[in-house]
């Protein structure tokens, strides 16, 4: 039979892989999310669509667009978003970096209009299994 130290060992060597296999299964579950919301964005930017990017932040959103920024309400930020579409209609975006933290992701993205460049950063946290964009800009 074992010993109390052979199975003090075993029991806590199935424990470590218990749990590494539970985070192991996590992460590609909070990466697939980070990704959704990075797919809405992205359809929404192309599409011009301020109520379908609003569907993605949270309840108060840390807003800057060009000489616009404060923290507003879900529904006030989709009115600033569509205002600003309204003047700088949407050719094309497209992300072109993101950095994954344990629970966030930070995106950067390039929006072009008929005449300029801006660049697009957001902040997406999980909290409760569920991912929003806590922060948004669009900048020169």
């Amino acid at each position: 039979m074992f010993s109390n130290k052979k199975k003090l060992f075993y029991s806590a060597l199935l424990l470590l892989l218990f749990n590494v296999s539970l985070i192991a299964q996590e992460e590609p579950d909070q990466k697939q999310s980070f990704d959704s919301i990075n797919q809405l964005v992205t359809n929404a930017m192309i599409s011009i669509n301020a109520h379908l990017l609003s569907k993605t932040f949270h309840d108060k959103i840390d807003l800057t667009l060009s000489d616009n920024q404060g923290i507003y309400s879900n529904s006030q930020a989709q009115y600033i978003i569509s205002s600003f579409f309204k003047k700088y209609p949407i050719l094309s975006y497209q992300i072109v970096s993101q950095n994954n933290t344990f629970n966030s992701n930070f995106v950067v993205g390039i929006m072009h209009t008929a005449d300029q460049k801006f660049k697009v950063c957001y902040l997406i946290k999980q909290e409760n299994n569920t991912p929003k964009i806590y922060q948004f800009r669009i900048e020169k």
